[in-house]
């Protein structure tokens, strides 16, 4: 796909770095299924490069229909496995 490149533009968002205890990326569509019915959420300890640098077994995972938000669903996390798959 051949993209004009004077018709793109691109955010940056900045932010201050806090020491948190837990960090956490919620998708509003589930990326594994593509279940747009469903969120995703991982949490893990800390802060976030241990989510996003694709540790395998580090974060606890959930995946919650969006018409029921009271039974979350723990799920094995997709962290390793979708970050390796979309970053080939």
């Amino acid at each position: 796909m051949k993209l004009d490149h004077d018709y793109l533009s691109m955010a940056v968002l900045v932010q201050e770095i806090v020491n948190a205890d837990y960090a956490f990326v919620i998708h509003t569509t589930n990326p594994s299924s593509g279940d747009s019915s469903e969120i995703y959420a991982e949490v893990v300890k800390g802060l976030g490069e241990t989510l996003v640098g694709a540790y395998p077994g580090r974060a606890m995972s959930f995946i919650c229909k969006k018409d029921d938000m009271d039974s979350p669903k723990v799920k094995p996390s997709l962290s390793s496995s979708w970050y390796a798959a979309y970053t080939r």
